[in-house]
């Protein structure tokens, strides 16, 4: 009879899976065996712990470049005062090719709620004949 893996080891597999780690990888951070690992990762309900630990790595990686941010803008805003002129144009380029991404994607979410919240307040139940 297969014995049941603690529940902190499948977490620490799942973690390992979420950072990237091969199997065999995963397994030895999780320290068990990697045929064990393989069952693990073959039940359904392990891809979903795997995608919710990815999204808080991600999560915490956007809230540490979001820290970054102002200070990244300061720099390059500081560039723009440089003597040299491929300084100034590099500079210049990049944050106008930003500015516009960022832009874009504020728009884009601003659209998406928008039409999430309509979607929420114009759902009605369908009635069937």
């Amino acid at each position: 009879m297969k014995e049941k893996q603690p529940e902190i080891k499948v977490e620490l597999l799942a973690l390992g899976k979420a950072r990237g780690f091969t199997t065999r990888r995963a397994a030895d951070a999780a320290g068990i065996p990697e045929t064990t690992a393989r069952r693990l990762i073959a039940d359904p309900t392990f891809q979903p712990r795997v995608n919710r630990l990815r999204e808080d790595i991600i999560s915490q990686a956007v809230g540490k470049l979001s820290s970054l941010g102002g200070r990244a803008a300061t720099a390059l805003g500081k560039l723009l005062n440089d003597p040299d002129k491929q300084v100034v144009l590099k500079a210049a380029q990049t944050i106008l090719a930003n500015l516009v991404a960022v832009r874009e994607h504020a728009e884009i979410s601003s659209r998406l709620d928008a039409l999430e919240q309509r979607g929420t307040t114009n759902a009605q139940p369908r009635k069937f004949r």
